[in-house]
């Protein structure tokens, strides 16, 4: 939850007047409540959020100042060596399982040892008086947060008329979505529905024939929102006095029951989408559900090269009839397999998120409260496996490459040249990252050791075989972040739970 952003906005103001075709007194009425809102919300929130960012930094540089960052460095090297020693001894790599133990007993033994050397320096006493700082200011701040919301609603209730008063309820779930779908996680969370039927590009009747399912679905959406929104407001508090309490099994369940509300919304999405498809004509359903997948999972379902190149052959004046049909034949089977493809993606992903997401949360736990480690050494899975998502991922992109080549072994070097040039697809919440020229100056300074690593000819330029060296690297090693993204693979990341 970003509990430090403004639940009303000045660009909401016109929205109370389409919504509920409020009159010019009732107009000015809203301006006031929101300006006060405006003018009152904003200084408070940013001096909350500043004063727990600040806590917050003084807390993590006991964790990670002086020399601890070398010896993370070292227990990380360690714990690599003792893989590499081992896999020699048994004459191949370790099974999955097997590096998952070994990472996980070393966990638990670097945690405890850190523990109690934090411990006789008093660091952990001074770590929970920070955290118990940032405990009191989220909780001050939670009750204070509610009652500016509460003058600006009771202000305008006040004002209605009885068929405004009878809109109300639908008002407020529209403005619930439009303030609380970003508070997503996972992909598919922060999917609207209604919003993907105005942008699929179906037709009147389809729309028409699906009212009543996006009627319901309205209604159900809501109550999950609701029902997640509220739990993780009153329950983010608790997970962080189970941090301070070192209590690792109440935090492990409230987390779990914060994801599982996560899912429900998530869940939501997914049965609609198929009820909707299900009213629609073939055409116009599939038409939906593939807006719908996108709008839920734009990583995996954008266009990829190799989709843009069978779009630009297929448009050349010069191509020939038994050209065309044999370019045509070949994407008929690259966009079926590419199909199968992405729904094992999806299906990774669906399964993957929110397991991480618990993960993580159980990390931090077990960090500050001395029962393991594992900041600066945790792969995509947490303990060196393989990650899963990843994995799939690369399958998509040597099938990309296969039918591209496949693709060009059909065309005249002249037409070849006309192909669109090859692009990193990205991963792993790169977001702003400059990655998109492949120089290695261009980059942030904390990826660049490792890409000049992978820079095999020393040109200062990542090629795309070396650019898939450099992530696959960096998601072994943890350093590319999750899947991160808007609900996961969208646009806008996650929120924290506690400084949030």
């Amino acid at each position: 939850m970003n509990r430090y952003k403004a639940e009303f906005l000045r660009r909401d103001i016109q929205l109370f007047k389409e919504q509920l075709e409020f009159d010019a007194g009732q107009m000015a009425i809203v301006e006031v409540l929101i300006n006060d809102y405006d003018f009152a919300f904003n200084p408070a929130s940013e001096a909350s959020r500043t004063k727990v960012e600040q806590a917050a930094g003084r807390m993590f540089q006991g964790f990670f100042g002086g020399d601890m960052r070398e010896k993370m460095r070292t227990m990380r090297d360690t714990l690599q060596q003792d893989i590499a020693a081992l896999e020699v001894e048994n004459g191949g790599p370790l099974t999955d399982e097997a590096r998952q133990k070994l990472t996980t007993d070393f966990r638990s033994k670097m945690g405890a040892e850190l523990a109690a050397e934090r411990k006789a320096t008093g660091a952990d006493l001074e770590t929970k008086a920070i955290m118990q700082e940032i405990l009191d200011e989220i909780t001050r701040w939670s009750a204070e947060r509610a009652a500016f919301r509460k003058v600006v609603v009771d202000g305008i209730q006040t004002t209605l008329n009885p068929e405004q008063t009878a809109n109300w309820p639908k008002f407020e779930r529209f403005l619930r979505r439009e303030k609380s779908m970003d508070n997503a996680v996972l992909s598919g969370e922060a999917t609207n529905l209604l919003v993907v039927m105005d942008e699929a590009g179906v037709s009147q009747p389809s729309i028409d024939s699906s009212a009543k399912t996006l009627d319901d679905y309205e209604l159900q959406l809501d109550n999950a929102l609701v029902a997640r929104d509220e739990f993780i407001e009153r329950s983010d508090p608790k997970l962080m006095r189970a941090v301070l309490d070192a209590d690792v099994a109440g935090g492990k369940a409230i987390a779990e029951r914060q994801i599982a509300l996560r899912k429900a919304v998530r869940d939501v999405n997914d049965q609609y989408r198929t009820m909707i498809v299900g009213v629609m004509p073939a055409e116009d359903g599939a038409k939906f559900n593939q807006a719908a997948l996108t709008a839920a999972f734009r990583r995996t379902y954008r266009a990829t090269q190799v989709q843009e190149a069978f779009a630009k052959v297929l448009e050349m004046s010069d191509l020939s009839a038994e050209t065309s049909g044999a370019a045509t034949n070949l994407q008929i089977t690259y966009l079926a397999e590419l199909a199968g493809c992405n729904d094992r993606i999806v299906a990774a992903t669906r399964k993957q998120e929110p397991e991480r997401r618990l993960e993580e949360i159980e990390r931090v736990i077990g960090m500050m409260s001395g029962t393991s480690f594992a900041m600066g050494m945790r792969g995509p899975q947490g303990d060196g496996t393989p990650d899963p998502v990843g994995v799939l991922e690369d399958s998509r992109d040597e099938m990309d490459k296969r039918y591209l080549e496949q693709l060009k072994g059909l065309l005249t070097p002249d037409q070849q040249a006309l192909l669109p040039q090859p692009r990193n697809r990205g991963r792993g919440g790169n977001g702003g990252n400059n990655f998109g020229s492949g120089k290695i100056a261009d980059m942030p300074e904390q990826f660049q050791a490792g890409a000049k690593k992978a820079d095999k000819n020393n040109d200062g330029t990542l090629d795309d075989t070396e650019r898939g060296e450099f992530f696959r690297s960096m998601r072994e090693q943890g350093g590319m972040g999750g899947q991160g993204g808007r609900g996961g693979q969208g646009g806008q990341g996650g929120q924290g739970t506690t400084t949030n």
